[in-house]
């Protein structure tokens, strides 16, 4: 009787790259008007995103405002201007916002009364073939938010091209922010069997 062996190898290889931006602290402000911002360079590893997502943690009080805009810096300057942003998102007086700053187009939603003024927000994109949105998906700490947006994602959601993340603050309470700008891009997979 013959033993017959049989072997069977498997190799999976995979690679993922991901760029992610924890941004620190904005500094207290120096002038009356309370507002203070910063830039970040962004998405600079490469241009094949797959996802998109940014978080927020603040205290979200009726006077405060942290707002998150990405675009492209045409000027090279360091400065995101606010014609060179295309996508705003965040916190302005008790509302969450998402903003189309090219097409001056702006849909917000209420924040529910929660204890304590401790808010988050976070938006995830899923980009297609062409790193386009095709899928949203938005919640804040009571949930699920934005939810129109599944329905008919928005091509402002997510820029190629963008490589500046400008984070700004106002107001007089101080929201102790934290954000996070994550991509992720294409990967290579081997499977050999």
């Amino acid at each position: 009787m013959k033993l017959m062996t049989f072997c069977c190898i498997v190799l999976n290889i995979s690679f993922a790259a991901a760029e992610t931006l924890a941004l620190p602290q904005l500094p207290a402000p120096v002038h009356a008007d309370t507002e203070v911002s910063t830039n970040f360079p962004f998405n600079t590893l490469r241009s094949d995103a797959l996802e998109f997502g940014v978080s927020l943690n603040f205290m979200g009080t009726g006077s405060n405002c942290v707002q998150v805009a990405f675009g492209r810096d045409v000027d090279s300057d360091g400065d995101l201007a606010p014609e060179e942003t295309a996508l705003l998102l965040g916190w302005r007086s008790g509302t969450y916002f998402i903003e189309d700053s090219m097409r001056n187009v702006r849909i917000g939603e209420m924040a529910d009364a929660v204890p304590g003024d401790a808010r988050s927000f976070s938006i995830h994109v899923g980009l297609d073939s062409s790193f386009r949105p095709r899928s949203v998906a938005a919640t804040n700490e009571s949930g699920a938010c934005f939810l129109a947006l599944s329905d008919d994602v928005p091509d402002c959601l997510y820029g190629a091209d963008w490589n500046l993340v400008k984070v700004t603050r106002r107001g007089v309470d101080a929201p102790g922010e934290t954000v996070e700008v994550e991509c992720r891009y294409r990967f290579f997979y081997i499977n050999i069997r």
